[in-house]
């Protein structure tokens, strides 16, 4: 398993569209399974993945927990962005920096 990040404190740079384009490249082309996770309040990825309906509990995302996620497009799997996902976010980069 490899996880790739895609993180730039500056908005606007492309960072939803740069993380959809290598889902649809990692998923198509190269038949690998993919979990988008969308940390950004305004949801650009979860809108462009057309995908915002599902409810994941922030909590199960630290926790050690099994989730079923369905497909958003043959092998890609979102978890989107939701007001405590991003909340639990902020704590992240927070305690990181010091």
């Amino acid at each position: 398993m490899h996880i790739i990040s895609i993180a730039n404190q500056k908005g606007g740079v492309g960072k939803s569209t740069l993380s959809s384009m290598f889902a649809y490249f990692l998923s198509d082309k190269k038949s690998a399974r993919v979990l988008a996770v969308d940390l950004d309040s305004q949801r650009n990825l979860s809108h462009t993945l057309r995908q915002c309906g599902i409810e994941i509990p922030t909590t199960a995302l630290f926790a050690d927990a099994r989730i079923e996620l369905p497909a958003v497009r043959k092998n890609i799997a979102l978890i989107h962005a939701t007001p405590q996902l991003g909340m639990q976010a902020a704590k992240c980069c927070k305690s990181s920096r010091r």
